[in-house]
């Protein structure tokens, strides 16, 4: 009946069908189906969150997942044999368009986060003065945004719709990182089942670096989804806020752009070290998984020639040197968050 209300006005009105998803029963994931205002405010999960409230949740209660979040139709999407294998284009091609749509939801949301701040210090500027307001006969548009009800309640607004749009942007890069995550793993298992046992044996293809390709580097391909809003939203809430500060301060805004320039080149530097430092642990974990393998296969002859303290000893001093480059990751990844509170005077000092 729903449906032909819709096209009722239509001049050749036609029988639609629901999405193959909601013919399934055991699909109960309903984001992309539902209407606007419940995609905002996930009215959709109500639902499973009053059941979950009642009694715990098991898999059969989450459901499946829709047929355009599963792992073989996004490797399906991502695969293209006619055209030379290229990650990034293969990201591009798949996901170009939910990391576009998650990008304007940022930026939209980065630029509401400025209206709070002007809303603010237009009611204090107006509490602040004491002039007593003269009759017009007309009220000016300024007048109008000059009002306190007014600011409030376009703060009020601000507020709503910049977590609306951040809440959008979080979820469409989380399912987008999730939907990459499923079809790397697909295509890793793919071509792992492809390889001739000669590959294995052979070294070119060790367990160790089967198992950091699945559990690490399409871990981080998908939190580099989770953060890409971030690499072109950053550059636009620093000038945006150099403005603003410039707008109150003055010329003293003009310095703190300066620091986050100067900044610039020693981030670059720790973020530098923090890729070798990584890229050392993955090759020490690498490794040490290559020896704790052949440990495994040879146990018998190790027992037998009484070999284990040594190979035990081999794989200690890998381990060693893993847990020495993640000691070093920790410190650049602890410099890079901390390096401006080297800048800032302590309280103490201000105070006194």
């Amino acid at each position: 009946f729903h449906h032909k209300l819709k096209y009722v006005f239509f001049s050749s009105p036609q029988k639609v069908k629901p999405p193959e998803d909601l013919q399934d029963l055991g699909v109960r994931f309903l984001q992309p189906f539902v209407n606007l205002l419940s995609k905002a405010t996930y009215w959709w999960m109500n639902t499973l969150i009053i059941s979950a409230h009642k009694k715990p949740i098991d898999l059969k209660a989450i459901g499946k997942l829709p047929i355009a979040m599963r792992a073989l139709t996004n490797y399906v999407l991502a695969d293209h044999p006619n055209r030379t294998p290229s990650i990034w284009l293969a990201m591009y091609r798949a996901f170009g368009r939910p990391i576009l749509l998650s990008s304007t939801f940022r930026y939209l949301a980065d630029l509401l986060g400025f209206a709070g701040p002007l809303c603010i210090s237009g009611i204090i500027d107006s509490l602040s003065t004491n002039d007593s307001k003269s009759t017009k006969p007309f009220l000016t548009s300024r007048d109008f945004l000059k009002d306190n009800y007014v600011l409030a309640v376009l703060l009020f607004l601000a507020l709503i719709l910049q977590r609306t749009f951040l809440q959008a942007s979080y979820y469409v890069t989380i399912e987008t990182g999730i939907n990459l995550r499923g079809a790397l793993l697909a295509m890793i298992y793919n071509k792992i089942l492809r390889l001739s046992t000669s590959n294995l044996s052979m070294g070119e293809m060790t367990l160790g670096q089967i198992n950091n390709l699945v559990a690490i580097e399409t871990n981080q391909l998908m939190w580099f989804l989770f953060l890409c809003p971030n690499l072109w939203a950053m550059p636009v809430q620093i000038v945006m806020g150099v403005i603003l500060l410039y707008h109150l301060l003055g010329k003293s805004a003009v310095v703190g752009a300066a620091v986050i320039l100067l900044l610039a080149p020693i981030q670059y530097f720790i973020a530098t070290k923090l890729a070798e430092a990584q890229k050392s642990t993955l090759d020490y974990s690498t490794e040490r998984l290559k020896k704790t393998n052949e440990i495994l296969k040879g146990i018998k002859l190790l027992k037998l020639y009484a070999w284990e303290h040594v190979f035990c000893q081999n794989v200690e001093d890998t381990r060693m040197k893993e847990l020495t480059s993640l000691k070093t990751f920790a410190l650049y990844t602890s410099l890079s968050s901390k390096k401006l509170w080297v800048l800032v005077p302590p309280h103490e000092s201000q105070l006194g």
